[in-house]
């Protein structure tokens, strides 16, 4: 496997040649909008001068063009965003790995002088190990890898099942860069989710006597319309109906536009959530961890990506209401919006009860990326062994935050319960950062993650420290 400096070398120079490419592509794009912008004023001035059709269908094309470009352009200016984040995820690695961590959050919220072990053993805050394990990119993921940190495991299947799926996702460091990239693109908040639970429990929907109307108006109004095509009926009676459609469509106005912005805060805020789960769509899964996960969001009962995905058109839909004219065909013909209405209730009756789902299992993915990413800066650290007869037994264990020119490292043994183990040596030996890395290491072997040793075999057990005399008046 590449090195982890080469590899983020390799990837920063790749995306260099790429963004440079699409900056390019930019600029031709914006030569190209100028010109069949001045090339419509033309056309449209010429008609009204001379009154020749095909310069008004040459304007009509050359706006059409001008549409098709601006989209093209809108797309590639994302494409050029989610380079940037992938060339920055590279360049923190890079960093991280030359000893300099200022880029990286420090968790200093977190801190717990209380906690059993926290405060003691360095596991928030500057140059902590969360400020080195963590790359999470969502609010649940951020506060699921607080608590694995604070509260390990402590049976043993669910850290081998931990394991294996930092395993699995450490060999694909590039998925991975994809993965923190798309998160990072549009961070969700923690405002962001509250908006995502408000949505979740409000009511939307329409009366129920009012929906066998919503097939039987657009029915007689479309059919109205052929029959005076057809020279059947007089004008009056397609131009009433849809009046009709548009009275009843603009009726609940209000209430359109309400549940309108809120679809539209929603999606926002979950547009993130609905790109991770997206791109886990695309991970071939072996581990038994992210299969259950996997699982989880695609099964016979729903496919999470297809739903977000439905509800995303279901928001583009309601955005055309921005359109007066489409919006007035559209509802003059079938009633549009009230149909969204209906839509996005019965969205909401399927999936909505499945939201905290996708939510918490994508935090579980976002903490599983970190610790893979972290497997995969060190490639020396090792998975830990659980053991069935040992407490505890490693070979030169050394302390994980450490750079490697200034790591001791130390074997050590416990072989059964209620035996002490007296440390000694002068001042400024070593000895309390023998005892950290005892303490941190044991931390992320309970987590499922790396450790640094030449062998570690463990029990998982609770810990506590008290190295640090703390003032409390």
């Amino acid at each position: 496997m590449q090195q982890p400096k080469e590899f983020y070398q390799a990837q920063i120079s790749r995306l260099t040649i790429l963004l440079k490419k699409h900056r390019q592509r930019r600029n031709g794009i914006t030569l190209t909008k100028v010109f069949l912008f001045l090339l419509a004023i033309y056309f449209i001035y010429t008609f009204a001068n001379t009154g020749y059709t095909p310069y008004l269908i040459a304007f009509i094309a050359a706006i059409a063009l001008f549409i098709i470009t601006n989209i093209f352009e809108t797309k590639l200016l994302k494409e050029i965003q989610f380079l940037h984040k992938l060339e920055e995820c590279s360049r923190v690695e890079l960093e991280y790995l030359a000893g300099n961590f200022k880029n990286l959050p420090t968790g200093e919220e977190y801190k717990d002088q209380t906690h059993p072990y926290a405060h003691d053993l360095d596991i928030f805050g500057e140059d902590s190990l969360f400020q080195s394990v963590n790359r999470t990119v969502t609010p649940h993921g951020r506060e699921k890898l607080r608590e694995w940190l604070l509260h390990p495991l402590k049976s043993g299947q669910p850290i081998i099942e931990r394991q294996q799926a930092i395993e699995e996702f450490a060999c694909k460091p590039e998925w991975c860069h994809v993965f923190r990239a798309k998160g990072n693109s549009q961070r969700i908040t923690h405002m962001a989710m509250q908006q995502i639970e408000q949505w979740q429990r409000e009511q939307v929907g329409l009366p129920r006597w009012t929906r066998p109307f919503l097939y039987i108006l657009p029915i007689m109004t479309i059919s109205a319309w052929i029959l005076y095509i057809a020279s059947i009926l007089t004008l009056n009676i397609p131009l009433f109906l849809s009046c009709v459609s548009l009275f009843c469509s603009y009726l609940p106005a209000q209430k359109t536009l309400r549940t309108h912005m809120r679809l539209a805060e929603f999606t926002r805020s979950f547009s993130n959530l609905h790109e991770l789960i997206g791109h886990f769509s695309t991970f071939t899964c072996s581990s038994v961890k992210l299969k259950t996960l996997r699982q989880q969001l695609f099964n016979e009962t729903y496919n999470a990506n297809e739903a977000l995905r439905s509800l995303h058109k279901i928001q583009e839909s309601f955005d055309q209401r921005s359109n007066a004219m489409v919006a007035m065909f559209m509802n003059g013909l079938f009633m549009r919006e009230l149909h969204l209405i209906q839509r996005l209730v019965a969205w909401k009756r399927r999936y909505a009860a499945a939201i905290p789902t996708w939510i918490e299992i994508t935090g579980e993915l976002d903490v599983l990326v970190s610790l893979a990413n972290y497997k995969y800066n060190h490639p020396d650290f090792i998975h830990p062994i659980l053991s069935e007869n040992k407490l505890l037994r490693g070979a030169a264990i050394g302390h994980p935050l450490l750079p490697a020119n200034e790591c001791v490292t130390n074997d050590f043994e416990v072989t059964q319960l209620h035996k002490f183990y007296i440390i000694t040596g002068a001042n400024m030996a070593g000895k309390s950062t023998f005892l950290r890395a005892i303490g941190v290491n044991l931390v992320l072997a309970c987590c499922g993650a790396v450790v640094r040793a030449e062998s570690f075999e463990f029990q998982p057990m609770a810990l506590f420290t008290s190295m640090r005399t703390v003032d409390n008046l």
